[in-house]
């Protein structure tokens, strides 16, 4: 049996539709999928399979997290409220500090440029890849990565299953951010563009997905 790895943040982190989609595909699954964490977590994740493993993959699925995260290995990481603005435990402080006085926004953009770059080389260049944007911003750099892109951007997509008025997903309890019929939706567009691959621009098939609105789809997806 091929494999279908699948890597990224919190929008493939749980039991859902990777599951869905392997069962869909036949494919036995490895997945790395790292809730609040920066693309370094699941770049480690690839860097530690096997030639055996990588050699026997029918398909990559990339969730694209933003660059803004911190590059580290630590998932308590991923746990921390980046906008608290009342810090009181030791890695809360860190993160506010490391924000203030280390983050610097253009050496980010560039790393993560230069890792879409390895993408398309190690990756997209041997194998089926699909790339989904899990937040808006990594849009713009497509053209990098190779494979198939696939808008539109997931978290618009869940912040509109909820109808929520922010942009914001910290606290959230469902699994990788939808409910389970939109996980299990979110597999079926997958298989669907998989079973018709090439390197291209696709759109998931919104009318399929439980929404209460399309707010953020139509601001973020021009």
């Amino acid at each position: 049996m091929k494999n279908l790895i699948v890597v990224g943040d919190s929008f493939c982190a749980n039991p859902g539709w990777p599951q869905e989609l392997a069962r869909l595909l036949d494919l036995n699954l490895l997945v790395g999928g790292f809730g609040g964490q920066h693309w370094w977590s699941y770049k480690n994740f690839l860097d530690n399979l096997t030639r055996e493993q990588l050699d026997n993959t029918a398909l990559i699925v990339f969730t694209h997290t933003f660059t803004q995260r911190i590059p580290n290995l630590n998932a308590e990481l991923g746990k921390v409220d980046f906008y608290n603005p009342d810090p009181k435990k030791e890695i809360d402080q860190a993160v506010t500090l490391y924000f203030k006085h280390i983050h610097n926004d253009e050496y980010g953009e560039w790393a993560q440029q230069q890792w879409f770059k390895e993408i398309k080389a190690k990756y997209s260049s041997k194998t089926k890849t699909i790339h989904l944007h899990a937040f808006p911003w990594t849009w713009a750099i497509r053209d990098l990565l190779g494979g198939m892109q696939v808008s539109p951007d997931l978290s618009s997509i869940s912040l509109d299953e909820i109808a929520s008025k922010e942009f914001r997903l910290v606290h959230d309890s469902r699994a990788n951010h939808f409910s389970s019929s939109n996980n299990k939706t979110l597999a079926q567009e997958l298989e669907r563009l998989y079973r018709n691959y090439s390197q291209r621009d696709e759109t998931l098939d919104i009318s399929k997905f439980d929404l209460k609105s399309t707010k953020w789809i139509e601001e973020h997806n021009q």
